[in-house]
């Protein structure tokens, strides 16, 4: 049964107080786990004098219960100065020195990613961690230089598989975001859009110190 009853409820909030776990699951009938979530749950808590009772299973001064259990002082570990395990016949198995894995790409390797429209070509830049990069964006920096802060580069076309120079513009995310939304309307509409973009950037090139 998964559902708290108004009756169980009521046991939890009289009896929880000051009855072990072990009596409180054959009185309501639920697990450990149940009980404790529904303490939380009503907001009751164990009484002081349940905790400072034997009941409570609490630690207590003088108990030191483990203590034969403890690393003693002076005491060695078994794995100390020990590098790694390195079993009989396993070492056939072991990468070697200057070995690559199976999944290696050298430098300069181009990989398509697919998203959840379509997918971007990449391109491995360097050796490491994080070295790939989006290889519109390598085309366009080495075609015409750094891609100003702020600004993308996009397809005209929207056909990101299509990477010819020819294709690609640079844009504002904010008119990116508008070009999309502005092929919802008719082709010359959106052409008359596109062509005010385009001198808008112009202008603003031009006049920008």
């Amino acid at each position: 049964m998964r559902t708290w009853t108004p009756a169980q409820d009521d046991m939890m909030r009289e009896f929880y107080p000051n009855c072990t776990m072990a009596e409180l699951t054959v009185m309501i009938g639920k697990s450990v786990s149940a009980i404790y979530g529904r303490s939380e749950k009503l907001d009751v808590r164990k009484s002081q004098e349940y905790l400072d009772s034997p009941k409570a299973c609490r630690l207590r001064r003088g108990d030191n219960i483990g203590a034969e259990y403890r690393f003693k002082k002076g005491q060695i570990p078994v794995n100390k100065g020990v590098k790694g395990i390195c079993y009989e016949g396993s070492k056939a198995t072991q990468f070697k020195s200057g070995s690559k894995p199976l999944n290696y790409k050298p430098v300069g390797t181009i990989r398509f990613i697919r998203d959840k429209s379509d997918g971007y070509f990449e391109m491995k830049m360097a050796e490491g961690m994080h070295q790939w990069r989006l290889l519109h964006r390598v085309i366009w920096e080495r075609l015409n230089g750094a891609i100003p802060k702020g600004q993308i580069v996009i397809f005209l076309d929207k056909n990101q598989k299509n990477l010819n120079i020819k294709n690609m513009a640079l844009m504002t995310k904010a008119e990116n975001m508008k070009r999309n939304t502005v092929h919802n309307y008719p082709k010359d509409i959106v052409h008359l859009v596109q062509l005010k973009a385009a001198l808008n950037r112009q202008i603003n090139k031009r006049t920008q110190p």
